[in-house]
């Protein structure tokens, strides 16, 4: 077997090549956006993070959900096959942040072996936070981050916590 990318189903015929790198020297390739999506900029009705006491997991998510923080999934309409020992790493493209105030939600993604189980077909998403005052729009085709492939060791006296995978995004939990 090998490491590959493919189109799920929905967007088999989207007309866009499979990731490629840049140039002969590039790690990563190229990760495009599927569809046309529109970033919201990220707000805050404090202006800046609020002062008191440490928040647990739970209640920063409610505290995002009312000042209406925005992060999008931009799906790039792949799905990827991984090698035993192989996870694909998402990372940002070194000219968003710079140039575009595009920020990756995560920083760094990790897309597991087993994620093409995922309920969604594997759908691959890149969460994008804009820090600009004014929506952007992302045009289908635009590269919004790079994936590389990445081998991995687990120590052995670890055991999975799940026998298999039952979501995608976020679907080990929190605890």
């Amino acid at each position: 077997m090998a490491n590959y990318f493919e189109f799920v189903s929905k967007y088999k015929d989207c007309g866009l090549p499979l990731p490629q790198p840049a140039t002969p020297g590039s790690a990563g390739l190229d990760l495009r956006a599927v569809e046309d999506t529109i970033i919201p900029p990220f707000m805050s009705k404090y202006g800046q993070y609020p002062k008191g006491d440490a928040n647990t997991l739970e209640e920063n998510e409610k505290n995002i959900k009312e000042i209406n923080g925005k992060l999008t999934m931009v799906s790039t309409g792949l799905k990827v096959h991984l090698d035993e020992g192989y996870y694909l790493a998402i990372t940002p493209r070194s000219s968003m942040p710079l140039k575009q105030w595009l920020f990756i939600g995560n920083t760094q993604a990790v897309v597991d072996r087993d994620y093409i189980q995922a309920d969604n077909e594997g759908e691959i998403f890149i969460q994008l936070i804009n820090m600009t005052p004014n929506p952007i729009l992302i045009k289908k085709g635009d590269r919004i981050g790079q994936a590389l492939f990445i081998p991995y060791v687990l120590p052995e006296n670890v055991k999975p916590e799940n026998e298999a995978r039952i979501g995608g995004h976020g679907s080990t939990g929190t605890k």
